[in-house]
This record gives C-alpha cells, structure tokens and sequence, in this order.
C-alpha cells in the first residue's frame, strides 16, 4: 500500500514537474519569436524612417549652406550632420540629441519670424517648422526602438528557466557510474520505485557508500572488464566525486522478474544489470545515459525525491 501511494504521489509531482517545464519553454520561445519579429520589421521599418529623416536633415544643411545662411541662426547644419547620423545605433542618445534639435528648430523659426523679414525669410521659417516636426518624430521613433529592444530582451530573460526539476534515485558506487557509462542497461530494486517514471528523465545520484555485496567484478570480467579497463573504468565513474547529482538516464519499461526463468535469459539480464539474484526483484530499463557539465552537490536520499539542476549543468541535447 505505502508503495502505491509513493507511486501515486510521484506521478502526481512529475506532472506538475512536466507542465512547470513546458510552460517555461513555452515562455522562453515566446520571448525569442518577439525578438524576431521586433528584429524583422521593427527594428527595419524605424530604422528606414530615421535614417530618411537624417537624409532629409543633411540635404536642407547643403541647402542653407548653398544659400549662405548665418550659422548663429540655425545650428541645422552642424546638428543633422554630426549628431542625428552619428546616433543610428545609439538610440537612447538620438532621443537626446533629437530634443535638442527640437528646442534649436523652435527657436531657429522664431527668429525668421520678426521683421524685417522678406518671402525668403518665411521659406526658411517653413523650412524650420518641417524640421522642428522632423526632429520630434526622430526623438519618438528613438524612444520607440530603444523601448522594444529593451522589452525584447528583459522578456527573453525573465522566462528564461534557470533551473530544471527532476526525479532523483541514489545509486552506490561502482553502480552509479556504470550507469552514466552505459554499461548497466538495467536497475533491480526490491519496490517498483521507477514504476511510475517510464519514458521520463531520472537524476542519477552517487551515493557516499559502496555497494557491499559482491559479484559484479566477475560479471564485467566475463565482457572484458578487467585489469587495466576496469581500474579505468572504475575511475571514470568516480570523476565527479560522491554525494554528488552527476548526470541523467532515461527510464523504460518497469517488470518484476519471475523466479523461474530459463538460465539463458536469466544470465543476460544479470549482465545488464551487472548483478546476480534478479529473482523476484523489480528490473527498470535504462537508456540514454550522460554526465552533467558539473556535479550537483547533493544529501541522498533512500527513495525517490525531487531536484532542481540549473540549466547551464544540464548536458547539450546535441552532444
């Protein structure tokens, strides 16, 4: 009964695990589609206006330039050339430089305004005016691409998961790390404990302790283990140290070995298991081993428990 209900509330658990998961993934490609579209219109369509408007700017300098205007007057020639161009990547400064060029344009248009003033001096007030609506739209449209990329990318983190929950099993060495080297395909417990956890993620936890029976020298010695090998392959397992979470399996099918089964099947399964008296116990496939970047210091636990590894110790799905 009390293995039912550890079973029940595992599943229970991982469900949530699974749903927390997804919905963090879920998330964080939300976040980057945003960024994408901000990247592939956006971004492009603001840009191409703010540059026109520095176009527009630079070619009204060359005119007043042409026509010999007094530079005491308008600063335009020296503020469309040198600053607004000079701020394409530099969004938050446009804004600044283009609230500047406002106050210049308001007070460059004033001055055209008092008399004596002829039909060229109201040209040049118009000329003003445009600007003035020029350098305005200049300081929203900075506003507006410094905002976006700044939104973009704050949602690219927030979402981002920094940790991942997993189910854990503690294993005595030299089993843990036969596991993570691939060589123990199969885990015997006396309890179904990984019955609930087929076609899921398990955290593979090294425990301080050895496993105190013997056997599993002779067996790896009948597939080759031994002398030089095995001391390597026992050191390899230890690379991570004890008391350690230091990689993930993934788990399959959960079955209780009968107690009469034929000698030939029987001794397979105590080669992937690396251990003999299968009998009457409960035997979990494994598959897919691998070692995290860095081991996850961690207290053991006799059952099943939850652990949370950071994303940046997870193994690259493409390695």
């Amino acid at each position: 009964m009390s293995a039912k209900i550890v079973d029940s509330e595992l599943r229970m658990e991982s469900g949530v695990g699974a749903e927390q998961h997804a919905a963090s993934s879920q998330k964080e490609q939300t976040a980057f589609v945003g960024i994408r579209k901000f990247q592939r219109f956006n971004a492009t369509v603001l840009g191409a206006i703010e540059v026109t408007i520095g176009i527009l700017m630079t070619l009204t300098a060359i005119m007043y330039v042409a026509i010999d205007v007094d530079v005491v007057i308008t600063a335009l020639i020296y503020w469309g050339i040198i600053f607004v161009r000079g701020t394409l990547g530099m969004n938050v400064m446009a804004a600044l430089s283009s609230v500047g060029g406002s106050v210049l344009h308001f007070f460059g248009g004033l001055l055209f305004v008092f008399p004596p003033c002829g039909r060229s001096c109201h040209i040049l007030r118009n000329t003003e005016i445009v600007m003035l609506v020029l350098s305005i739209m200049l300081f929203i449209i900075s506003i507006l691409l410094a905002a976006f990329a700044t939104a973009a990318l704050c949602s690219s983190r927030k979402n981002r998961p920094m940790s991942v929950e997993f189910p854990c099993l503690s294993f005595r060495q030299p089993y843990a790390g036969l596991v993570l080297s691939g060589l123990k395909s199969v885990e015997s417990r006396w309890s179904s404990v990984l019955s609930g956890l087929e076609d899921r993620t398990l955290a593979v936890h090294v425990a301080r302790r050895d496993w105190e029976e013997g056997g599993w020298a002779s067996l790896l010695a009948s597939q080759g283990w031994d002398g030089a090998p095995l001391r390597a392959l026992l050191e390899d397992g230890e690379r991570f140290g004890r008391g350690v979470v230091a990689g993930l399996v993934e788990v399959g099918v959960t079955w209780r070995c009968p107690a009469s089964l034929p000698e030939e099947d029987l001794h397979e399964l105590e080669k992937a298991a690396i251990l003999i008296g299968l009998q009457d116990k409960y035997l979990t496939r494994l598959s897919n081993p691998r070692w995290l970047v860095e081991p996850l210091p961690c207290r053991g636990n006799k059952d099943l428990w939850t652990v949370e590894i950071p994303s940046h110790l997870l193994p690259n799905p493409s390695a």
